[in-house]
């Protein structure tokens, strides 16, 4: 609190400082075998529109032409002037990533395909971006692999759930949690 006098009077101030944060989500798809691969961008929590910087070229939320192997930079600032710098591989297009059903009552399963065995984590994170749960993080092999959740537990919303494989991550999908049938 920040007391402040003037002409005899005071008064009372009470500053709150801005603990906001600019969360970034991307999403790979197209054929990067094809230098036809693209990143998606999705931001929360960010004040105002979005910039997006794309190997130091401003751009859109969408980055595309991407070759496998490429490595792409990208800078996202929002109107405070938050930013967060992301380091992007495209990844080969063989790679089958889905969760299902959406929107999901009780269960949700994942699919999703690894090139080698690696230790998955997933992580649920709510609307704000905020880590909400980890649900799981354990040896996936390579190949097809499948995990099911129970989030019965969970309020109806929209939820974001987050893949990592040996702490990189591959896979951010949005789900909305409902109380109703599908």
């Amino acid at each position: 609190a920040l007391l402040i006098r003037k002409n005899g009077t005071s008064r009372s101030e009470l500053i709150i400082p801005d603990t906001s944060q600019l969360y970034t989500w991307v999403r790979e798809g197209g054929e990067s075998g094809d230098c036809k691969g693209t990143f998606t961008v999705s931001t929360f929590g960010a004040s105002g529109a979005a910039d997006y910087f794309w190997n130091g070229a401003e751009g859109t939320s969408v980055y595309s032409s991407a070759c496998e192997g490429d490595t792409v930079e990208l800078n996202v600032r929002d109107a405070r002037g938050c930013t967060q710098s992301i380091t992007l591989v495209a990844s080969a297009s063989t790679q089958v990533n889905t969760l299902f059903p959406n929107p999901v009552v009780d269960r949700l399963n994942i699919q999703f395909s690894l090139e080698k065995a690696a230790t998955v984590q997933a992580e649920i994170y709510d609307a704000a971006g905020k880590k909400i749960a980890d649900l799981v993080q354990s040896q996936a092999q390579s190949g097809l692999n499948e995990i099911q959740f129970n989030l019965d537990p969970l309020a109806q919303g929209l939820y974001f759930l987050r893949l990592s494989a040996d702490g990189k991550e591959f896979l951010t999908e949005r789900f909305v949690k409902s109380d109703f049938g599908n």
